[in-house]
């Protein structure tokens, strides 16, 4: 069992799931995990609305999983416009568990740049297929800034059109102990 097996098999959930996956995707992605959406109450209303114009843009589709992962641990899981709506859960309720996971998160800036440390490592002993010197680049930007948020890559939004929001499995539990 290698010692990083739970971040390598949320790793592979995304390689698997996702095409054209950057660095900048993988950070962002453990980013999320460990600061989850904490950051959207800073502009409430603001949140509210880009969720609710997005959730119109969407189109229903079930090409891909209703929740996907993003910790470790698998309780913080990004909920999928798409599949949501082709099973009937609201863009209201959507906000109303990730206004609630928001309220209740504790950000783990310490826990991110530890996982994220762990991920140039397996690039480093080339368990993933990315350099060392790709992580590095972004690592030192990242660094500049105190590792701040960051967008997905062009290329990931080109090829997978995200929509989705940061969710605790636990508040999915609550409203839909069915789905």
């Amino acid at each position: 069992m290698h010692k990083y097996e739970k971040l390598l098999d949320l790793l592979q959930i995304h390689f698997n799931l996702y095409q054209e996956i950057s660095v900048q995707d993988i950070y962002k992605l453990l980013y999320q995990g460990t600061m989850g959406p904490r950051h959207m109450l800073q502009h409430v209303d603001k949140a509210h609305a880009y969720l609710l114009k997005e959730w119109q843009e969407v189109p229903e589709n079930t090409d891909k999983p209703l929740l996907v992962p993003v910790s470790t641990d698998h309780t913080v899981v990004r909920i999928n416009f798409q599949t949501a709506k082709a099973n009937g859960i609201t863009a209201e309720s959507i906000w109303e568990m990730k206004y609630q996971t928001a309220l209740h998160f504790v950000e783990k800036k310490k826990n991110f740049k530890s996982l994220w440390w762990k991920t140039m490592e397996l690039a480093q002993n080339q368990k993933i297929s990315y350099t060392l010197d790709q992580f590095h680049e972004l690592d030192q930007n990242a660094w500049e800034g105190n590792y701040p948020a960051m967008h997905h890559s062009e290329s990931y939004r080109m090829a997978n059109y995200p929509a989705y929001r940061i969710i605790f499995v636990s508040e999915f539990e609550k409203h839909y102990p069915n789905l």
